[in-house]
């Protein structure tokens, strides 16, 4: 009995957890054709900035993740055993750093780096 619960402990101390939210930004929206400029020079969004920032205090801070298409986004915590990946609020972070009509928006779905904050016109 002794031997299996060693083997079990072992088993579940090497073992690490993943935990995946919905990763998709709040409001996602591809950039209108008009009525919408860039909030600044460089209006793109700093994803790490972004996580380290916006998500709260999920645990230890790893990594941004990121896919093949603008819905993709993810930051990666750790908490002890188990590794969470949890989506951005992309609006959020918008209106945090370029004021309260700011918002994000994408220019290309297919290029997860086209996000960007944007101000009405």
């Amino acid at each position: 009995m002794n031997k299996l619960k060693t083997l079990l402990v072992a088993m579940v101390s090497s073992l690490i957890l993943t935990v995946t939210l919905m990763a998709a930004p709040v409001s996602a929206a591809q950039l209108p054709a008009t009525g919408w400029r860039p909030a600044a020079p460089t209006s793109s969004i700093d994803m790490e900035y972004a996580c380290r920032r916006f998500v709260g205090d999920p645990g230890v801070f790893l990594r941004v993740v990121v896919g093949d298409n603008v819905m993709t986004w993810q930051c990666e915590f750790r908490s002890g055993l188990f590794i969470r990946r949890v989506g951005l609020d992309l609006n959020l972070y918008c209106k945090t750093r370029r004021g309260q009509s700011a918002r994000a928006f994408f220019t290309n779905f297919n290029n997860p780096y086209t996000w960007g904050c944007y101000v009405p016109r």
